[in-house]
């Protein structure tokens, strides 16, 4: 198996690891890791850093991708609410907590409770 993405091959029982064509190392994931100055561990080290950086750009998306959301249900909220007070404007019959609204239909009101 040839591969760039080093964690392709994490799981293989050995790795041959190249520079410039030649063989510079092999052996498990585990015993080129333990090598400070190997190739595969810094090679492993890079792409570690990279992945950790694109997974914190999605969050990042993510998040703001939420924020956004939010913002304009907020948006929203305000102009649904003044258009419900205008189609259904609430007044107070008695106190058992029947409303009615504009058309005549009559409501609880459970907010109260």
């Amino acid at each position: 198996m040839i591969a760039h993405r080093l964690s392709t091959v994490k799981d293989c029982d050995i790795i041959i690891v190249l520079k410039f064509g030649e063989i510079v190392e092999s052996g498990s994931h585990d015993e080129l890791l333990s090598r400070p100055e190997g190739h595969y561990r810094n090679l492993w080290m890079k792409q570690s850093e990279q992945t950790q950086k694109e997974l914190e750009e999605k969050e990042r998306k993510l998040r703001e991708e939420e924020e956004f959301k939010r913002a304009l249900e907020n948006r929203k909220l305000p102009i649904l609410k003044q258009k419900l007070s205008k189609d259904y404007e609430v007044e107070e019959l008695d106190d058992d907590k029947k409303k009615t609204d504009k058309k005549g239909i009559q409501f609880d009101d459970d907010d109260d409770e």
